[in-house]
């Protein structure tokens, strides 16, 4: 996709990064300061690339916490977040999958994989 959209690609040191189905692949480059836009709101991110597939663009934690508080909410399935002092929506959800990682009946944790657009 990086050369489709003629955008700055930089080498950097070679890390692994773990995948959602937990396939590690290795990573080399990123873009750095790339603009892009969600939903009309523009955003700036330093982005690793990564060969995925389906997915044109994955965020990590580390994007979530400079937006925080983020709010997920499962009736609309939609994903609001704070920019500039206000609350926006950025995306709908799917959600993809669900797995139970905490066995404990009082404590249940869950991970959600999902897709934003």
């Amino acid at each position: 996709m990086v050369e489709e959209i003629k955008v700055i690609v930089l080498k950097t040191t070679v890390f692994t990064v773990t995948i959602a189905n937990r396939n590690v692949i290795r990573c080399n480059s990123h873009c750095p300061k790339l603009t892009w836009f969600i939903q009309g709101h523009e955003f700036q991110s330093d982005l690793k690339v990564l060969k995925l597939g389906r997915c044109d663009v994955i965020h990590g934690i580390d994007w979530l916490w400079v937006y925080s508080p983020i709010l997920f909410n499962f009736i609309k399935m939609k994903l609001s977040l704070r920019k500039e002092e206000r609350m926006i929506n950025v995306a709908e959800l799917q959600i993809i999958g669900v797995t139970k990682i905490h066995k404990s009946l009082k404590d249940a944790v869950y991970r959600f994989i999902g897709k934003f657009f």
